[in-house]
């Protein structure tokens, strides 16, 4: 026998809402509901359909009938546990068993009853009276004439109305909500809910027809966000309460902040992301960047997990100046008070070594003189730490070398007994990690007495009744302030007269026109500055002028079928600057093929025809005429000649071999010759109290070069024969007295004389005698009579 499912009563009043349940849950979850349908008593005929086939919930179809039914005053709702039939102004005569049938896709069908009771407001209207309707097992108590009571109405704290939300509240603060029902009879219970929970039911009546009851909930946490608070107000058990619901808002401060970047070392001058996020406050919290407290400007935020979480990003090149100091990370919910949450990084900087030099303390750097000690600091600042420090002198890496009075340690570096040669630009150099960096540079000026310059000639010739200019540059510091000039010959010495120069403080230039044999000889270039007068003039040998003797040594070093490149070795060159020449001819037809000129005897000829003979002519030209020709023959390779075969191996023959060895046995003999000669020429040197200390040189003036490196010291007796004394008048007096200097022939090196007139017991005096036939004076030691002690 089939058993009936259990009826479920419900009560409803007349002209009020009523709910039918039914119960729709899949009996697993595998299973959907496909059709729901309600019947009234025993009719065949359904009176509303729910058809969920094309979709369930909400956009499932749904109809009522509008004859037998309920209309369009019936609305299933799925959305409740358990599913209702929701009717509006139920009529007394819709009491009766109803009937809920759902069929699911696969699942048995599943029938619930449902039996409604209406009963009326006023039962003289036949509300429990006509009990036709009701299920003959039920019986009701009989009702009263009641009034439902008016909506309860909610207050907040501030007196003001409530109507959907309550707050905004903080963390720990309490909520007071008072409601009040008016009307109803008899007098209605006001009690509070939290969702299906009772919070409160000790309401209170306050005067005729009011009732109200306080809601009280301390210290409210986050759980509490979005609590719905429920006030019902009802004066009886079959009508549904009414009720006014709010929601309560809360505010939050930020419950965490994390600075995501990995907190290591970063390099000055690159630009890295810095990430910060902060989450738990309500709303978003706004995150900011701070640099030793302060503010770094805006940064670009975004908020997720639906408002919970803020990601900060912050763009960030560091300075050096940012070692050690502190990056913090700020969130705070401006819209409470002290609610700001830090993280804090302390900066690890990076960068390349900050360098500065300066001279040593209690250093004048505008007075420093030869023999001083100098002291140069390289101060450094670097992280890390520098593992090189080199110095730099006029971009020339410096060593040390303590024996030279070079101490480099560590960041500083010492000069002992400067010398001239040391002025110019330090620099100093610090390596690290991060990179090399050189300081600014800082000039050493070292005072010292004027030098002769670098000479392009000292042997000058000039002709006779023409000026020529002669220039005489010095290095000087502080600038040369004054220049004398002076001749010496054979037969006298003198200054020369100021006005036939002009000078500045880096040079002079003489204006000198020789007008007989008398004015060739030495002239000598003094200068002076606030350090001191030079300690050796600048030397000048006058000449007469001629033409240029012709180069030597020339030959063709390269030939090619259309070229060839000649070299030669220069040759004196009278006294003046002289120039090359050179003339390419044909052989056979002496046409000109080719010439060319230049500062050195050295040609580069080509577009030359192959297989030509070839007269090569080359001359030396200066402004006193043109030298005798060097000519040598050459020619240029025929095509086929590049082509040739590779040469025949020497093959070395016994004739061969005793060649070699007789041209050795003669070198040898030579050697030994040699060597004997040197050692009878030491036994039989004059003593050092020699009489004769020079010696006329007969041998043809060579070009000269001058020695910038000039010894120290009076010459030993072997060099006695290479030099000369002379006497040269002191630039500031116009009498007699004069400075003596020895010097050396060969290369116009000199050296000043001892104050007396005896060098090693022999009296020194100037000798002019011919040379070569040559009118011009000659200088050479003298004897003179000696004095024993």
């Amino acid at each position: 026998m089939k058993q009936m499912p259990e009826i479920q009563e419900v009560l409803a009043v007349e002209g009020h809402s009523t709910q039918l349940p039914c119960d729709i849950s899949p009996p697993n979850p595998l299973e959907q509901v496909y059709l729901v349908l309600w019947y009234r008593q025993d009719e065949g005929e359904p009176i509303y359909s729910y058809d969920a086939r094309s979709g369930g919930g909400e956009i499932g179809r749904r109809w009522s009938d509008d004859h037998g039914g309920f209309g369009p005053r019936a609305y299933f709702q799925v959305q409740t546990l358990p599913a209702v039939l929701n009717i509006k102004d139920i009529l007394q005569h819709e009491a009766g068993i109803y009937r809920c049938r759902v069929d699911f896709k696969t699942a048995p069908t599943r029938n619930s009853l449902i039996n409604v009771t209406v009963v009326a407001e006023d039962p003289d209207k036949g509300g429990l009276d006509s009990s036709e309707n009701i299920h003959p097992w039920n019986t009701f108590p009989t009702l009263a004439k009641q009034i439902p009571p008016g909506t309860p109405t909610i207050f907040d704290e501030s007196g003001q109305e409530a109507r959907t939300v309550v707050g905004p509240y903080l963390e720990g603060d309490s909520i007071i909500l008072q409601c009040i029902a008016s009307g109803g009879d008899p007098v209605p219970q006001v009690t509070w809910w939290r969702d299906s929970h009772l919070l409160d039911s000790s309401y209170e009546t306050t005067f005729s027809q009011t009732v109200q009851n306080t809601l009280t909930i301390d210290k409210v946490s986050r759980k509490d966000l979005g609590a719905i608070l429920t006030c019902q107000a009802s004066n009886n058990n079959i009508s549904i309460p009414v009720s006014t619901r709010v929601t309560v808002d809360l505010k939050f401060r930020p419950s965490r902040v994390r600075i995501l970047t990995k907190k290591e070392p970063l390099s000055a001058g690159k630009y890295y992301r810095l990430e910060c996020e902060s989450g738990g406050a309500r709303p978003a919290a706004i995150v900011t960047w701070w640099k030793n407290n302060k503010f770094m400007g805006k940064a670009p935020s975004k908020i997720v997990d639906n408002g919970n979480l803020t990601i900060s990003t912050l763009e960030f090149k560091p300075k050096p100046s940012d070692h050690g100091k502190s990056i913090t990370c700020r969130a705070e919910n401006l819209e409470i008070s002290n609610s700001a949450l830090e993280e804090h990084w302390k900066l690890v900087i990076y960068h390349a070594p900050i360098v500065s030099l300066t001279f040593g303390a209690n250093l004048n750097p505008s007075n420093i003189a030869e023999g001083n000690d100098v002291y140069f600091e390289c101060t450094i600042s670097a992280n890390p730490d520098v593992y090189k420090v080199i110095w730099l002198h006029n971009d020339v890496m410096v060593n040390h070398e303590q024996t030279k009075g070079v101490i480099i340690s560590g960041s500083s570096l010492v000069l002992q007994g400067v010398h001239r040669r040391q002025s110019g630009w330090y620099a100093c150099v610090a390596s690290n990690l991060e990179g090399d960096t050189q300081s600014n540079s800082i000039e050493l000026k070292i005072m010292y007495k004027p030098i002769c310059g670098n000479f392009k000639r000292v042997i000058q010739g000039v002709s006779r009744d023409r000026v020529s200019k002669i220039a005489c540059p010095v290095e000087a510091h502080p600038k040369a302030s004054r220049f004398t000039w002076s001749f010496n010959n054979s037969l006298e010495s003198h200054n020369i007269n100021a006005s036939q120069y002009e000078s500045n403080s880096t040079h002079s230039i003489l204006s000198y026109e020789p007008k007989d044999d008398d004015d060739f000889g030495l002239i000598f270039c003094s200068a002076s500055n606030a350090f001191g007068l030079m300690e050796e003039p600048c030397v000048f040998k006058i000449i007469p002028a001629g033409p240029p003797d012709p180069p030597s040594n020339c030959s063709v070093v390269n030939q090619t079928t259309d070229s060839l490149e000649v070299e030669c070795l220069p040759g004196f060159d009278g006294g003046l600057e002289q120039t090359f020449q050179l003339e390419v001819t044909d052989l056979q037809t002496d046409l000109v093929l080719a010439n060319d000129s230049g500062q050195v005897p050295e040609f580069v000829v080509s577009g030359l025809n192959s297989g030509r003979g070839l007269k090569i002519t080359i001359f030396a030209v200066n402004s006193d005429g043109r030298s005798q020709p060097f000519v040598l023959e050459g020619f240029t390779l025929k095509v086929a000649e590049l082509q040739l075969e590779s040469p025949v191996p020497l093959e070395f023959t016994p004739v061969l071999g005793i060649l070699i060895g007789v041209v050795l046995t003669l070198l040898l003999v030579a050697l030994v010759i040699i060597l004997v000669l040197r050692i009878k020429y030491r036994n039989h040197k004059p003593p050092q109290n020699m009489q004769n200390l020079g010696s006329r040189r007969q041998a043809k003036e060579r070009p000269f070069k001058p020695d910038h490196n000039i010894k120290s010291a009076i010459p030993t007796q072997q060099d006695a024969e290479e030099y000369f004394c002379i006497q040269q008048p002191h630039p500031d007096d116009d009498n007699d007295q004069s400075q003596t200097y020895l010097l050396k022939e060969s290369t116009l090196s000199h050296r000043q004389c001892p104050r007396s007139t005896e060098i090693n017991g022999s009296h020194m005096s100037l000798v002019g005698s011919p040379r070569n036939n040559n009118p011009s004076p000659y200088f050479a030691g003298s004897t003179g009579s000696s004095t024993e002690s």
